[in-house]
């Protein structure tokens, strides 16, 4: 069955010959163009030519990189990723892998800066970009990650902010806080934990009698 359906914006096709499903993106936000390019495809198979090489788009790449990586990482990284990801295909919606150049890239940059994004966070963006890349060339669907071409010293990061509380402000704020607050405070402060680290202790973690907290799911993924 021959059909025409989207994508976001794009319209995509979609149909079957001889038992062989053909799909491509028609490369275009108006259906009666994509009812022509199915029109157009439907003919050359059925004359035996030659389609053009099997592409993929952002939108295909950026699906797969979802549902095969984001589900290995923790949640908070996860939902960094799906908002980058998100902003990425408001760029590239309608492009192929390799029609994603350093310009275009640049422009994306722009794009983000006007947006009110800081260099950190643009860094970011650009090193899920690169992931999304890595992964398709894995997957065959590209031989270079354009990322690497960006000169990112032009994106400089934020230099690390230490900031330490002093033994006044630390009792200042735990006179303050609320009664639930004030042991996560202490045991924040005692150990330098996360706060993810701290709210998902369970007491197979905590042995008080040796003073000792066993953490088993941390940033490095190591005990």
């Amino acid at each position: 069955m021959a059909q025409v359906y989207k994508r976001g914006k794009v319209w995509w096709v979609r149909f079957q010959h001889e038992g062989k499903r053909v799909q491509r993106s028609a490369r275009t936000t108006r259906k009666d163009e994509a009812l022509k390019v199915l029109v157009e495809l439907q003919e050359k198979v059925r004359r035996r030519q030659p389609l053009d090489p099997d592409r993929h788009s952002f939108e295909e790449a950026a699906e797969r990189f979802v549902q095969e990586h984001l589900p290995l990482l923790k949640p908070n990284s996860a939902a960094g990723y799906h908002t980058h990801i998100r902003f990425m295909l408001e760029q590239f919606q309608g492009l192929h892998l390799d029609e994603i150049d350093r310009v275009k890239i640049a422009d994306y940059i722009s794009s983000r800066r006007r947006a009110g994004s800081s260099s950190p966070t643009i860094r970011r963006h650009l090193a899920t970009l690169s992931s999304v890349f890595t992964r398709a060339i894995g997957w065959g669907g590209i031989t270079e990650n354009p990322v690497k071409t960006i000169d990112r010293r032009a994106i400089p990061e934020a230099r690390p902010r230490v900031r330490y509380l002093t033994r006044v402000e630390y009792r200042r704020l735990l006179a303050e806080a609320a009664p639930h607050l004030k042991p996560i405070i202490e045991v924040a402060a005692l150990t330098g934990m996360r706060a993810e680290e701290i709210l998902s202790l369970t007491w197979v973690q905590v042995d008080l009698d040796r003073r000792e907290i066993t953490l088993t799911k941390t940033k490095t993924n190591t005990p």
